[in-house]
């Protein structure tokens, strides 16, 4: 087809589709006439009609069997993919069709086809003479278009893409695999619950973390000899294994009578119907360790904790390189064979009290004149206060320890065979507060061998000595000192106890008891009854207590029961007494086969702990009877004290 302007005429030719490097397909070939004519070819119209319908059918024919070429050549593909032969590079059929088209221009002009490849720009614009000139020539190649790479579909192998690993640990203990299941009662149902035990082996495969890329930490690290000994000795330790395995002997010697009837108030551990007088043995506390061996030298129960008991033991000289003093508190609410807290001193202790007003603290008296102050809290054997050993404290066995006060105003009294009694602040042991020299009518120091007060008095109080004499004396006052002397012993008074029972109306706080070498008990009183005893500051026993046959070594009152009181001697008998009912034989005995030195009832009169000289305890759970009075038990102590006045008074007369 042509097509003109003014200035020229251009030869449109229809020509095989040419792939340009955009992608897109050109089937029109434009030619100027001006290149026809300079190439001396003279066309007329018909000739020229005839010739391109000549060349449209050979293009049609060339168009028809490139289609045929691109199916055979697409089934081909498809019948050989994924063969190795189909990864060979095929013959491009667009290069031939290329030469076909080159050929039929040169034919048509006369010429050699161009070189190069066409052009990919789909169409020749027509130009103007002069932009012809400024254009290259026909015969310039032009610039090669960049044909898009084709993509072959290759042979597919399977890969296997492994999913993204998560780390998974699991804490658990080194246990075997095992399977616990519970004993079923005849009321659980057959739903009961199984307990199973699962390591960490048991985890399925998917979740267990990758071995070479995670690195593990086993739950239990294998030590050392010399870490595992850091270990035990470090304070930590021994602060939890102490307090731990306290827990646990509590919870495993828990008593519980199963045999207690409460209808008839008795089963078979030894007590009877209600009001009965017996004393039966509960318990008995010894430490092969630190107690064998050992003479009990002191006891006393906590005013806050009612079944805690502290007792302090004199030196084993079987065991030379063990302490000399020892103290040991027992706990009678859960009854475990070992002493929940055990304190050491480098001196026997003599003496040993709870402080009534700091529930942690634990006072001693030593046998070389020392004060000594333990702490529960610190968490150690040895004390962290003590006092000096100097003139202006003690220089003798400390025999006699008592707290005196109210919580706000309290002092630890003192008292030794120096003859000096010390009140000294709890807060403060390197030096007494207040020094009181203790001597006889007949300036002689009194060597004390036990001290009471009594029942709410902080100034008045009662000492027994070596000399076979008791003394009343006074801390405070216009003459402070020993004012009154009770004489009637013929050996060194071993005890000395104030009545404490408070609960009729009748006050017997002018009461009191001793207990000598003579084998005797006495009760005192202090109100002087004649007006020889006024005179002479002296005064007599009010009954004797002769039933023993060895050395009493302690008494003292029931702290519920206005009548009742116990003792102890050197032929192991504990003796209960109701001066109520008879003051020549006791109400009760127990005998055991050991010296017993001391004693002393629980705040709420319902035990009494036994101290021997073989380093034992024994607990006794008093009847009702001897620790619940009738309510008109005050009224006949007072009735009863009349009778022994008038029998004195008469004994008086005939001498």
């Amino acid at each position: 087809m042509w097509w003109s302007t003014r200035d020229s005429h251009v030869l449109v030719l229809p020509a095989p589709p040419i792939l340009c490097c955009c992608g897109q397909v050109s089937g029109t070939v434009l030619v100027c006439r001006e290149l026809l004519c300079a190439a001396g070819v003279d066309l007329t119209m018909a000739d020229r009609k005839a010739e391109i319908d000549l060349k449209r059918k050979k293009l049609e024919e060339l168009r028809k069997s490139r289609e045929q070429k691109k199916s055979e050549t697409a089934n081909k593909a498809l019948l050989t993919r994924g063969s190795p032969s189909s990864r060979t590079k095929s013959p491009d059929p667009l290069s031939k069709e290329r030469d076909d088209v080159n050929k039929l221009v040169s034919d048509l002009i006369g010429g050699s086809p161009p070189a190069t490849k066409p052009s990919s720009t789909p169409s020749v614009l027509a130009k103007s003479p002069g932009e012809v000139a400024a254009s290259p020539a026909a015969g310039t190649p032009a610039p090669a278009c960049k044909r898009k790479t084709k993509l072959v579909i290759e042979a597919l192998a399977p890969v296997v893409i492994r999913p993204k690993e998560v780390e998974v640990y699991v804490k658990s203990t080194q246990t075997d695999m095992v399977s616990m299941e519970p004993q079923r009662n005849d009321a659980e149902d057959e739903d009961a619950l199984v307990v199973e035990v699962v390591s960490a082996k048991s985890l399925p495969a998917a979740t267990e973390p990758d071995k070479d890329k995670v690195q593990t930490h086993p739950l239990c690290m294998e030590m050392s000899a010399e870490q595992r000994d850091k270990i035990v000795a470090s304070d930590e330790f021994l602060t939890f294994f102490d307090r731990a395995s306290r827990l646990v002997e509590r919870a495993l010697t828990k008593p519980s009578d199963i045999l207690f009837d409460y209808v008839s108030g008795s089963g078979e551990d030894g007590r009877d119907a209600l009001g009965s007088l017996k004393a039966v043995k509960k318990k008995v506390f010894v430490d092969e360790r630190w107690s064998q061996s050992r003479i009990v030298t002191a006891m006393d129960w906590s005013s806050y904790h009612p079944e805690l008991l502290l007792v302090s033991y004199f030196t084993n000289t079987n065991i030379p390189h063990d302490p000399d003093g020892v103290v040991l508190m027992w706990d009678l609410k859960f009854q475990k064979d070992t002493p929940d807290y055990i304190f050491n001193c480098q001196s026997a202790v003599m003496s040993v009290a709870f402080s009534k007003f700091h529930p942690s603290y634990i006072i001693g008296g030593t046998y070389s004149g020392q004060l000594v102050l333990w702490d529960i809290r610190i968490g150690k054997r040895t004390p962290v206060q003590r006092s000096p050993l100097s003139s202006s404290s003690h220089t003798h066995p400390v025999y006699c320890l008592d707290v005196v006060g109210t919580e706000n105003a309290h002092n630890l009294i003192s008292a030794s065979n120096d003859g000096r009694l010390c009140s000294w602040n709890l807060d403060n042991l390197s030096q007494p507060q207040e020094s009181l020299e203790l001597a006889s009518r007949g300036a002689k120091q009194v060597a004390v061998t036990s001290l009471s007060f009594p029942s709410n008095d902080v100034n008045k109080f009662i000492v027994g000595s070596q000399e076979c004499a008791a003394y009343q004396g006074q801390r405070h006052g216009s003459k402070p000192g020993l004012a009154v002397q009770f004489d009637g012993h013929h050996g060194p008074v071993t005890a000395v106890s104030c009545h404490r029972a408070t609960g009729g109306q009748t006050d017997h706080s002018h009461l009191f008891l001793t207990s000598s070498f003579d084998w005797t008990v006495k009760l005192w009183s202090t109100k002087l009854q004649n007006e020889q005893q006024l005179t002479s500051k002296t005064g007599t026993p009010l009954c004797s207590f002769e039933n023993n046959s060895d050395y009493v070594y302690d008494v003292q009152w029931s702290p519920t029961h206005p009548a009742v009181f116990a003792s102890v001697d050197g032929e192991g008998r504990l003796d209960f007494w109701n001066i109520n009912t008879d003051i020549e034989v006791p109400t009760l005995t127990e005998n055991l086969d050991t010296c017993l030195s001391k004693l002393h009832w629980a705040p709420n009169g319902h035990y009494v702990a036994v101290g021997d000289c073989e380093g034992k305890v024994h607990i006794f759970e008093a009847g009702e009877a001897l620790y619940s009075p009738a309510p008109d038990e005050s009224a006949r102590v007072q009735a009863t004290l009349l009778d022994l006045q008038e029998a004195q008074d008469s004994s008086m007369t005939v001498l």
